[in-house]
């Protein structure tokens, strides 16, 4: 049996980048099976705006989502999307201008390894 992990954060021009599920333990990983990504503020002053999840802060990004209003979704399958490392999972805003603010939301469970 799995344990159920979910978490919320939120980004904007301000604070780029935020932690949506920490860091498990050793010889543990996030397993990600849904994400949803809600901007409500969208990229001003620029064109190359984008919202993203990545494996830790700078990392591999997992979903990708124009800077633009709207509800992104991602289902990953009952399987998920397995980390590599014990890392955490971040939601970050990108480009020129005045970056997007947006609301992550994201589900999945620990595994052992």
């Amino acid at each position: 049996m799995y344990r159920e992990i979910y978490g919320t954060a939120i980004a904007t021009n301000a604070a780029a980048d935020a932690t949506i599920i920490a860091a498990p333990a050793a010889n543990r990983r996030n397993c990600i099976t849904r994400i949803t990504l809600q901007v409500y503020v969208a990229q001003s002053g620029g064109t190359d705006g984008v919202v993203a999840v990545e494996d830790r802060a700078g990392g591999d990004r997992i979903f990708v989502a124009p800077a633009t209003q709207g509800v992104y979704q991602m289902d990953l399958g009952e399987y998920g999307w397995h980390q590599t490392a014990a890392t955490l999972q971040n939601v970050t805003t990108d480009g020129g201008g005045t970056k997007a603010s947006v609301r992550c939301t994201a589900f999945g469970y620990l595994r052992g390894v």
